[in-house]
């Protein structure tokens, strides 16, 4: 498994396509939407035809002013606004959870992998904690319309 690091991936070579691209707290650092188009755009090239991708994200909906409590933090994204990111660009959203993770590990509650899993499986938690969520999609390949 490897990583890479970029905020825009023309011209990248990463030597053939992939089965899964997993982007984590990223988007919102990005300087406009333009950008997150572009980098949805790109990835997507990347993919394998039944490739998926899966992003994890701050959701501006759930976190309000927190969501710049982080200075690098530039480009407002809630799950809805993603979705339509994600269809512009040629995916289909096969799984989406609003209420996912909480906003930050930064907080004086314990972050030991056993309360990990216990608040995984405690879904009306999420309700009450989360700021993040998670969405999965694939290339549409019925989707003409890519920007």
């Amino acid at each position: 498994m490897e990583f890479f690091e970029a905020s825009q991936l023309t011209g990248v070579d990463f030597g053939g396509t992939f089965d899964v691209v997993f982007i984590s707290n990223f988007l919102e650092h990005l300087n406009s939407s333009n950008d997150v188009l572009t980098l949805l755009l790109d990835t997507r090239k990347l993919l394998k035809p039944d490739g998926k991708v899966i992003i994890l994200q701050p959701n501006f909906a759930l976190t309000g002013s927190k969501y710049f409590d982080f200075i690098d933090h530039k480009t407002i994204l809630t799950d809805k606004s993603l979705v339509e990111a994600l269809e512009l660009t040629g995916y289909r959203v096969t799984y989406l959870k609003k209420y996912f993770l909480p906003y930050t590990s930064k907080s004086a509650l314990p972050k030991k992998p056993w309360m990990v899993r216990l608040y995984l499986k405690m879904p009306f938690i999420h309700y009450f904690m989360a700021g993040q969520f998670v969405v999965v999609a694939v290339p549409d390949s019925l989707n003409s319309t890519v920007i």
